[in-house]
């Protein structure tokens, strides 16, 4: 992948939200549509919102790189991070009939990017945890 947009985050909240804004900048100088760039937003938030809050073992603090290259109509994402080991493509389905009640605590953001993306891809490499998402968009 040739990303166009290539940043690094291993800090606090603050760079959190800054990455999220300059990819939510990043996709509209690029003229991707709104519903695929919403679509696109909840993904990175939910994904790199896990990767934070779970990823990390014993006070270490995953380093997150998010690449994006974006072709004529569609929308190629890379997420690499350092932290546990977390294969997002082989969880189980959450049982959405049940009750809140009766569910099970979590799973839901994942099974919400799988509905929200095209594709979703995962492997380890090296010690790295590597998330592909891609998305296809019309343009208006």
């Amino acid at each position: 992948m040739v990303a166009d947009f290539s940043r690094t985050l291993s800090g606090d909240t603050t760079a959190f939200v800054a990455l999220l804004e300059a990819i939510e900048v990043y996709l509209k100088e690029h003229d991707v549509p709104d519903l695929p760039r919403g679509r696109l937003m909840i993904a990175f938030d939910e994904v790199i919102s896990n990767i934070r809050n779970h990823g990390g073992a014993q006070g270490h603090t995953p380093r997150i790189d998010v690449r994006i290259a974006i072709g004529d109509r569609s929308v190629e994402v890379e997420i690499r991070d350092d932290g546990i080991a977390f294969d997002p493509v082989d969880l189980k389905t959450p049982d959405t009939s049940l009750s809140i009640e009766e569910r099970e605590i979590g799973g839901l953001g994942i099974h919400l990017v799988h509905a929200l993306m095209d594709e979703v891809r995962y492997e380890r490499q090296d010690g790295v945890n590597l998330l592909r998402l891609s998305l296809g968009f019309r343009l208006p």
